[in-house]
């Protein structure tokens, strides 16, 4: 047997040497079910993207082996890249009842050595062999349509970057179906709300959801992304994250026993099965910021910041403008952050900021920065100082406020065209700005 794998895997070397991309090396392991009855066939998978040699499989000697390593070999062109994958497979069936591990596979790939995880099989009486599938959906469908398990066999799944988070800390949840089906279309029957939570979309350029495999509980499936969001608590406590629910038509065998051998060559026998498909709820504990050290000056900034300042024109006559410009960049809460409160000298006046946004949203998270543009105003000559602004924030990463210094500015005003630069008509100011 390790003569046949050893051949078998030259041949891989020779089909990926001339691969057209160059891949990060994945080797996994898969099965056809992961609970059977005994003597019940399934089948388990190896499966390598890159040159690889010395294969050696797991120790199988608690399943009768029917067959293998058998090989099989696919391609896939996506927008002119070529990535190809060779699986070695065996069927197997279960001697007896009980909970079995299928040990990790190994393989040389160039100086390092890859593993494939460990799988579980559950074995049980003969005839009791249940529904597979690791998903934790819910579907509403009529089982007694059609012979497939159609149910176990494509579901939804919401999973979350971080299920621990402070109050205004950026996780990530992800909607992703599962499938080992044919589907035939699909549609978005009800968004989550995601109460307790600002929430913001990662955008997708290509507003298409592309299929990608994925094993889940040793199962191997076919996975599409479909839905992908940025999500800030705003409060304290147990928040859960909404589901979201999808209509699918999926084509599978039709449970008649009458299809001729006609229906089953030009096509037929298949029917198409509607039904209704839902992610779980999905609980985020949120820890509330921390009292201990908390300054004075904080507003409410989360994540990992920066600032800047700056003045424009700080030497100038009664009356006219300056602008003064805080901007608050990094990764964080940017979007929720609220204009400062500015401490100036009584002769100044100012007014609600110009707020500028330049913010990215990605699976990485809001990144970017916001810009606080306000306008002063001297309605009398003399030198002021523009005291420094402190700006406090809390990072999650460190679970503690961190404060920026800032700096003083001066602003050097003459006395204006239109008087003494020592009283001002207060009922015009707005007017005249």
């Amino acid at each position: 047997m390790a003569k046949i794998a050893s051949a078998l895997l030259l041949l891989l070397s020779l089909f990926l040497w001339h691969s057209a991309i160059a891949q990060e090396a994945s080797f996994t392991a898969s099965v056809s079910k992961n609970r059977v009855a005994v003597g019940e066939q399934f089948q388990i998978s190896f499966t390598i993207n890159t040159n690889a040699s010395n294969f050696n499989a797991p120790d199988l000697s608690n399943f009768i082996t029917y067959s293998g390593p058998n090989q099989s070999s696919s391609m896939q062109i996506i927008n002119g890249s070529v990535s190809q994958t060779i699986s070695m497979n065996y069927v197997l069936a279960a001697k007896k009842e009980g909970k079995f591990t299928i040990g990790a596979a190994s393989i040389q790939v160039g100086n390092k050595l890859l593993n494939t995880k460990p799988i579980a099989i559950e074995v049980v009486k003969g005839g009791q062999s249940a529904p597979q599938g690791g998903g934790n959906n819910t579907a509403k469908g009529n089982n007694s349509a059609y012979p497939e398990d159609v149910e176990s066999n494509i579901f939804m799944r919401a999973t979350v970057s971080k299920s621990k988070v402070y109050q205004g800390e950026q996780l990530l949840v992800t909607y992703k179906v599962y499938t080992r089906l044919n589907i035939v279309d699909n549609a978005l029957s009800k968004a989550p709300s995601f109460n307790g939570f600002w929430s913001e979309e990662v955008p997708n350029p290509t507003r298409q959801s592309e299929l990608h495999s994925e094993v889940l509980d040793g199962i191997q499936y076919q996975v599409a992304e479909i839905k992908k969001t940025i999500l800030i608590p705003q409060r304290a406590g147990t928040l859960n994250i909404d589901p979201l629910e999808m209509e699918i038509v999926t084509r599978v065998k039709s449970k008649s026993r009458n299809n001729s051998f006609f229906d089953q060559f030009f096509g037929g026998g298949y029917q198409d099965v509607k039904l209704s498909i839902a992610s779980k709820p999905v609980k985020v504990e949120v820890m509330p910021l921390p009292e201990k050290g908390r300054p004075e000056n904080f507003n409410g900034a989360v994540g990992q910041l920066n600032i800047e300042a700056s003045i424009k024109n700080n030497e100038l006559k009664t009356d006219e403008g300056c602008n003064l410009t805080y901007t608050i960049s990094g990764k964080g809460n940017l979007k929720l952050l609220e204009a400062f409160k500015l401490k100036l000298p009584a002769d100044i006046e100012t007014y609600d900021p110009k707020i500028t946004d330049k913010i990215n949203v990605s699976v990485d998270g809001v990144k970017g920065s916001r810009t606080f543009d306000y306008l002063l105003i001297p309605r009398y000559a003399g030198n002021y100082t523009i005291p420094s602004l402190q700006f406090s924030y809390f990072d999650p990463q460190k679970a503690q406020y961190v404060t920026l210094p800032g700096n003083d500015f001066i602003l050097k005003v003459a006395k204006g065209a239109g008087g003494d630069g020592m009283s001002v008509s207060r009922g015009t100011e707005k007017e005249d700005v």
